[in-house]
């Protein structure tokens, strides 16, 4: 996440050792409080998501870094706790959580390259959480090529590892889901990112820990394959 929009490209040619920077200015409606993610480049044009207390929008910019389009996503609920982008060559997906009362959400919309919703948006799973509980509990992963994608949440809850998994495919249909638990975490455990291969096999690691300073004497590598519990 970073504050304010100032973009830049770095143009280097192989012929010319200099570098040529080229900066968007802000605009009319930008916040001191602005903050922007960068999705990537779509035919020619780079897409940027903006998104302040009350306003979320996809601003689209050209080679020269101006604006060529802004587009407010009201579809979007008004408080996010996390989100994640993945592009294709004519589209975009946005995975996005939410909460209402004690119940967080983790949907994704489909969206065009002018930030037109190209299909409703759709909620993946939900989960209920206690008062003290993060809620930052949702994970998106792709595979190198793109053709699965990996949903997961996981906690430990009483000395066990719960871990939940949905595998889609590139256009969003669910190729399964994969719950499990596993026991005998007493200690606070750190997790590694999960990473899935272009098979749907998954994998991550988990460490536990005495305390956030304390040296590892244990590592965990937990690996999952489609179809098999």
């Amino acid at each position: 996440m970073k504050p304010f929009l100032f973009c830049l490209i770095l143009l280097m040619s192989s012929h010319l050792v200099a570098q040529q920077v080229i900066y968007s200015e802000p605009e009319k409606n930008d916040k001191a409080v602005l903050q922007f993610d960068i999705i990537g480049k779509m035919d020619e044009q780079f897409l940027i998501y903006k998104y302040s207390r009350n306003r979320q929008e996809l601003a689209i910019y050209g080679k020269d870094m101006q604006l060529v389009q802004s587009t407010d996503l009201t579809f979007l609920p008004d408080k996010i706790i996390d989100f994640d982008f993945l592009l294709f060559r004519d589209h975009f997906y946005m995975y996005y959580q939410y909460q209402r009362n004690r119940t967080v959400f983790c949907s994704y919309a489909d969206i065009g390259p002018t930030g037109k919703l190209l299909r409703q948006p759709l909620i993946l799973d939900s989960t209920e959480i206690s008062f003290f509980s993060s809620n930052r509990i949702y994970a998106v992963v792709s595979s190198e090529d793109k053709n699965k994608i990996l949903v997961s949440r996981r906690s430990v809850k009483s000395g066990t590892l719960d871990l939940t998994a949905l595998l889609f495919d590139s256009a969003m249909n669910q190729l399964s889901r994969w719950h499990h638990e596993v026991r005998g975490y007493q200690r606070k455990v750190q997790f590694s990112e999960l990473s899935v291969d272009n098979f749907g096999r998954f994998a991550f690691t988990a460490t536990p820990r005495k305390g956030l300073s304390d040296y590892a004497d244990q590592l965990d590598l937990l690996v999952q394959q489609p179809g098999k519990d």
